[in-house]
Order: structure tokens, then C-alpha cells, then sequence
């Protein structure tokens, strides 16, 4: 299916679906960015918490997703300089999508 928006191209930051959320921060990227939405699964048997944050260390949002269960968001163009996401426990997988 093609982007349905015209005049915006489809987003270009883009972690790719069902990526395993790293267990130490780790960059998604280091430009900056405008965040429209994510997307966490959790595998694992207890809650997990997953924390995305900017270069600087600035929460941009902390989740905790149930285990068994799944968590959608969306942001309204959130703008950040640099990002980085870390899970609190294995068997976390997200998805995070935007603009650089």
C-alpha cells in the first residue's frame, strides 16, 4: 500500500517491528528527531518497563507493559534531540517511528 499523504513522505526513523529492546541504553539515533509512534510487546513472564530518552538523558517517555501484553503510542510530532530506549527486563520487543 502506498503512502496515503501526499505531501509528506513516509517516516524515515523507523526501528523496524518486533526488535528486541536492548537491556543497556542504546541510540536509536543521534539527530535529532520528530516521534510519531511506538509500539511494545511484552515476551517476558514479569512487567517490564521501558524508558526512551534523548542525548542529553531527558525522559522523553517511560512505558511498563504487563506481561503477556502489548502497548501502542502515538506522538504528535514530539521533537527530540538524539534518542535512546532501554528495556528494565528481557523479552521486550518495540517498535519506535518518526522523522529525522
Amino acid at each position: 500500500m502506498a503512502w496515503p499523504f501526499s505531501s509528506v513522505g513516509p517516516p524515515n526513523l523507523d526501528t523496524g517491528p518486533g526488535v528486541a529492546v536492548p537491556l543497556v541504553a542504546t541510540a536509536i539515533t543521534v539527530n535529532q528527531a520528530w516521534l510519531t509512534g511506538a509500539h511494545f510487546t511484552n515476551e517476558g513472564v514479569g512487567q517490564i518497563t521501558v524508558t526512551v530518552t534523548d542525548s542529553a538523558g531527558n525522559t522523553v517517555n517511560k512505558f511498563k507493559v504487563s506481561p503477556g501484553g502489548e502497548l501502542p503510542y502515538e506522538w504528535a510530532f514530539r521533537p527530540t534531540a538524539g534518542l535512546k530506549w532501554v528495556a528494565s527486563g528481557a523479552g521486550l520487543k518495540g517498535h519506535i517511528w518518526g522523522y529525522e
